[in-house]
């Protein structure tokens, strides 16, 4: 699983072509494993980061459905770009998985 160091992860979101909204939404993502629960920390309109308990793996496809406040829901395709999995010694950081969304 990718580990980015704190400089890496920063020049990633700086570098963004597109800007994103921080928002937090529930996320479901259907995945090859299974059904796993998270949640949206930013959204754009090409992809997300979502906070989950096991982020998958950079390469894997899923589909993730985002509960929005105004309409039922988000569906898409997904696809994990990078995972994120704090050390013991990383506080504040949470784990989850940048994905850009491919439908």
């Amino acid at each position: 699983m990718a580990v980015y160091e704190e400089g890496t992860l920063a020049s990633i979101i700086e570098n963004r072509l597109r800007p994103r909204m921080t928002i937090t939404l529930p996320a479901r993502m259907v995945t090859a494993r299974g059904v796993m629960e998270g949640e949206t920390e930013n959204v754009s309109l090409h992809g997300a980061f979502i906070r989950c308990q096991k982020p998958l793996e950079p390469g894997e496809r899923f589909i993730v459905i985002v509960k929005l406040p105004s309409n039922p829901s988000f569906n898409s395709h997904a696809e994990v770009v990078w995972s994120r999995v704090p050390r013991a010694d990383d506080e504040g950081i949470g784990r989850g998985m940048g994905v850009k969304f491919i439908d």
